[in-house]
């Protein structure tokens, strides 16, 4: 049976209501106000990570940050957050 790793990635909106990265796997981005979630979906899909399932506010009210998981097959080790990171920080100007 194939065993499987998830990741969560939280987003969050600029007042020009574009979407960015805020957190993934519970680490928050550091100045994630300036990091566009189309660069992260660009580095999860590079790194084998395949959408799940996505949340965000209900038909009720309830709001809540756009939440998004994500899994691939397991790899034997933990993902590489701070490889993450670093991808991330030099597609910023992109």
């Amino acid at each position: 049976m194939e065993k499987w790793e998830y990741i969560i990635a939280i987003v969050g909106y600029t007042q020009t209501n574009e979407p960015k990265i805020k957190a993934v796997d519970g680490k928050e981005i550091a100045n994630w106000k300036t990091v566009p979630f189309r660069h992260a979906l660009r580095i999860l899909g590079e790194d084998g990570w395949e959408l799940v399932t996505a949340s965000g506010p209900d038909a009720y009210g309830n709001t809540h940050d756009p939440t998004y998981v994500f899994k691939r097959p397991w790899l034997g080790a933990s993902y590489d957050f701070n490889s993450f990171l670093m991808r991330l920080d030099t597609m910023k100007g992109t």
